[in-house]
């Protein structure tokens, strides 16, 4: 699944696929309500217009239309001759809707009219996402060229802000005004007009994020990321707790109305329901970029090493979730220890122990005569 959208009262959720069909969802229920089929190509962006009847999708067959949500019947279609529509915004206050896409531009489309209106151009690479304001009269998108643009609907450019280090990945705005927007390596900004558009810089570092929402209540953001979980972020305690579940890359990721539940939309072909009352008291520590190949407990069972495919080498807290120091650019996925951890061994093309108080001072053993696939501390 690519796309997601919910209905303004939060009931219905509309999803869109790689298979080419629109599929509506009954969340009261949990169930499939119906299959809309007439696109032709692989469906990347839904949008629900804000009379909660009518959705519209883009496709890769170059078209937008337009949908009765009730009956499935399809109302409209629009010729757009654009690859990689990324994200549709549907606009409150006029019957339009926004587009962003890879041609780095942002186009209105008049519903009515069958055609685009106005575009809006300004960012130096693709953009990536977009997000509305309150009030409808302008919106906010995320670039490759690692800016945020706000525009308004009638095409200004009113702010631009800056402060991230890579390509946005993902942008939310809360009822209130805030913004927030997650980068490619992980970087998260908190944005307010009140500061001047200054950024804040988060200390939540969620790696993969590929969508995010706030909850309606402003306090907490949702993302959903290609490790195939969705990572809620707590705007006052700082604090994340992780919904896991998925077993594939999560595209999108809405908050209902209500603010008690949270739906998600994976590659695992999947939509998932979550209760927000109900989220894990601890989210599981994690570190790696990558599989974790192997994990050992140290005799004061505080302590836990864990490696991974991402050639990281990480000694863990146990009891804050932490990681105390990491090991980079390690190319191996099997380790054996003391029960003190003090002394570690790894195979290698030439085995290597780590013995001290500082686990970044190294020492080679001789070479052995073939790489070494396993090793045991006797």
């Amino acid at each position: 699944m690519r796309s997601l959208a919910l209905t303004p009262d939060g009931t219905k959720a509309i999803s869109g696929s790689d298979d080419h069909a629109l599929k509506i969802w009954d969340l009261r229920r949990g169930k499939l309500e119906r299959t809309i089929i007439g696109h032709s190509d692989a469906i990347r962006a839904v949008a629900v217009l804000p009379d909660g009847e009518r959705a519209i999708s883009a496709s890769d067959d170059h078209t937008l239309r337009i949908w009765d949500i009730s009956t499935g019947g399809q109302l409209g279609s629009i010729d757009i001759q654009l690859d990689w529509i990324r994200g549709l915004i549907a606009l409150p206050r006029i019957a339009c809707v926004a587009s962003v896409s890879d041609d780095r531009a942002v186009r209105i489309w008049d519903l009515a009219l069958g055609r685009v209106v106005r575009v809006l151009r300004g960012h130096a690479a693709e953009v990536n996402c977009a997000a509305l304001m309150p009030g409808g009269d302008s919106l906010v998108t995320g670039a490759d060229d690692r800016a945020l643009r706000i525009w308004t609907v009638d095409g200004a450019c009113t702010s631009i802000l800056k402060g991230h280090a890579a390509r946005i990945a993902a942008v939310a705005v809360s009822e209130s005004g805030r913004i927030v927007s997650i980068s490619e390596d992980g970087g998260v900004c908190l944005w307010k007009e009140s500061s001047g558009w200054q950024p804040e810089v988060l200390l939540w570092k969620p790696q993969g994020v590929r969508t995010a929402t706030f909850t309606p209540d402003g306090t907490r953001v949702l993302a959903g990321a290609d490790d195939g979980n969705v990572h809620i972020w707590d705007l006052t305690t700082h604090t994340e707790r992780v919904l896991e579940g998925h077993s594939d890359w999560v595209n999108c990721v809405a908050s209902a109305p209500d603010g008690r539940f949270a739906v998600s939309a994976s590659d695992d072909g999947t939509l998932k329901l979550w209760d927000l009352t109900r989220i894990p008291a601890a989210a599981p520590a994690r570190d790696h970029a990558d599989r974790v190949r192997a994990v050992a407990i140290l005799s004061d069972r505080a302590t836990a090493i864990s490696s991974s495919d991402d050639h990281k080498l990480c000694i863990w807290d146990r009891t804050t979730h932490s990681v105390r120091d990491a090991i980079r650019n390690q190319h191996h996925w099997v380790f054996a220890c003391t029960p003190d951890g003090r002394r570690w061994y790894w195979p290698e093309a030439q085995a290597r122990f780590l013995s001290g108080n500082s686990p970044l001072s190294t020492r080679s053993s001789a070479s052995p005569a073939m790489t070494i696939e396993c090793a045991v501390w006797r």
